[in-house]
Parts: C-alpha cells; structure tokens; sequence
C-alpha cells in the first residue's frame, strides 16, 4: 500500500489513471484561489475525495531582516497545524490537483509541492493536468464537501530542507555578482 512509508512513490506527476487505481491509499487535496471558493463555492467541482485548500492557507506574511515580505512559505510549526487541520499525517503520500485550465493554478500547484518538500514531505506528486485532465480521461468531479478528510491524524513538525530555499544574504551575493541566479 502506498501509505505505507517504505513503498515506493510514483515520482513528481501521476496519471488520472494511477490516481484512481489509488484513491484510497492517498490524499488528494486540490488547491483554489480564494476568491473561486469563497465566490463560487466549489461550483466547478473537485474530484471524489479531494480536500479543497484555499491559496491564502498556504502562505504567510513575515518580517525578514526588517523586511516585511507577502507570500512566504509557512514556518515549521504553522505548517504542521494546517496539515493536522486537514487531516493529514507526516507519512500519508499527497496529490496536489487544481481546476487545471489556468496557468497560475499550475504555478500555485507546484509552490505546495515545493513547500511539502520545504518541509521535509516527500511522499507527494502533481495530478498531470489537474482536474481538467481528470474530466478529459473521464472520470467524474463532485459538488459535495471537500473540506479535511474524515480521519483524525497528527502532522509533527520537522525541520525545514535549507537545500530547497535561499534567504536575504544569497540574494544579496546575486545582487553583487558574486552568486549566479537561474530563474
């Protein structure tokens, strides 16, 4: 089974096809903008199952070196708090899915799954295509509560991967030529 921490995990991107021989071995959250829940509800649909986690969830704002900064990624223990909310363990596997039809729902897709990884979650992949794909391959969404999973579990923070993100210095070094940036 795939909860189970030692089995093997798919890698960054699973089919609709892996994800529904899957289903019940995983998590599926399924990342909105705000304003799509909180103006439409969920009037698009989600697939079965899926949790619906709103953008502003996942991002804070910090003060960095007297720096006040939008979007930052959530600290250890914050995050550990969102996961437990959600119904989610440290070893649970994550599908991340969105509506799938907008270019920013990919980018937000892909900021959780670098942010799971942030946080040392590895066991986490992308629904290639969102929802979308999901229709397309013809499986069906639901209207229904998306909102945390129906079983009670403990996320436990761990310490952040410091190979997975930069602070103020590295972008100080860049600003001065003494680093090289890849956008």
């Amino acid at each position: 089974a795939l909860a189970d921490a030692s089995s093997p995990w798919p890698g960054p991107l699973v089919g609709p096809e892996w994800l529904q021989k899957n289903r019940d071995k995983i998590i599926l959250i399924d990342l909105r903008a705000d304003k799509i829940l909180a103006n439409h509800k969920d009037s698009l649909g989600h697939i079965p199952g899926a949790i619906l986690l709103p953008w502003s969830r996942l991002t804070a704002k910090r003060t960095v070196d007297g720096i006040s900064v939008q979007a930052m990624t959530l600290d250890s223990k914050t995050f550990a708090a969102l996961m437990s909310d959600l119904g989610i363990d440290n070893e649970q596997g994550i599908i991340i899915t969105t509506p799938g039809w907008k270019q920013t729902q990919i980018i937000r897709a892909t900021r959780l799954y670098w942010t799971l990884k942030v946080h040392n979650h590895n066991r986490v992949a992308l629904l290639d295509g969102g929802n979308a794909h999901w229709v397309d391959q013809g499986y069906s969404l639901t209207k229904t509560d998306g909102s945390k999973t129906t079983k009670i579990n403990v996320y436990h923070p761990r310490p952040t991967n410091p190979n997975l993100s930069v602070g103020l210095k590295a972008v100080q070094e860049w600003q001065a030529g003494k680093t090289t940036l890849l956008d």
